[in-house]
């Protein structure tokens, strides 16, 4: 499977798009009050991009290869912010292969779920990831509003969650290509390459 992701040849820094970043849609933040790393999974920066799907599975996986590598046994949280998410913008797809990333290829670095401001409406969501957590299912909290503060210190989170945090979750590494750069290289032209672009660009302004 690391072959097939591209873990041991594709770096962060060169491979993927400085956009990837900045959609902020998959990112590593602050700590817990336990001083566990935070990951972060956006449902509203989530798009249905079809053709972009494999090279999305690759940069989330060299990010949590990268977390997994630098953190060792102290493992990391997955926060599934829920925020502002509908039907329309909350990829099941994705958020399954998030899961089953971290519980098949990452079984001991999970040290526990936690699921953001999850609307009413998205309520049955939970049956499908408790399946795709399986044993891991009692890892799951929820929090909605301030009550992500029992976890969380109010001064590790980003501002548009209520924090204090001044940390940006969308700044790209230094010299990152743009993926208009790297186009040719994952068989783009450059007018698939703006097509593609122009439905984050919402979310690119607001980086």
């Amino acid at each position: 499977w690391r072959k097939s992701f591209g873990v041991n040849n594709r770096t962060l820094d060169k491979d993927y798009g400085k956009e990837f970043f900045k959609i902020g849609a998959f990112f590593v933040y602050t700590e817990d009050k336990n001083g566990i790393p935070l990951l972060f999974l956006r449902g509203k920066c989530n798009r249905k991009v079809t053709k972009l799907r494999e090279l999305i599975e690759m940069f989330i996986i060299g990010i949590i290869e990268q977390l997994d590598t630098k953190v060792g046994k102290k493992g990391f949280i997955l926060v599934l912010d829920c925020s502002d998410s509908s039907i329309n913008n909350l990829s099941m797809d994705l958020m399954k292969f998030v899961i089953t990333s971290l519980t098949v290829y990452y079984p001991l670095a999970l040290q526990y779920v936690l699921i953001y401001n999850m609307p009413w409406l998205l309520r049955g969501i939970w049956k499908l990831v408790k399946g795709w957590l399986g044993e891991y299912r009692h890892l799951v909290y929820f929090a909605n509003g301030d009550e992500i503060e029992k976890y969380v210190d109010i001064e590790s989170l980003p501002k548009y969650m209520g924090g204090k945090c001044n940390k940006s979750f969308t700044e790209a590494p230094d010299n990152c290509p743009t993926v208009y750069e790297l186009a040719e290289r994952y068989g783009f032209t450059q007018t698939e390459v703006k097509k593609y672009m122009k439905i984050y660009d919402d979310l690119l302004e607001e980086a």
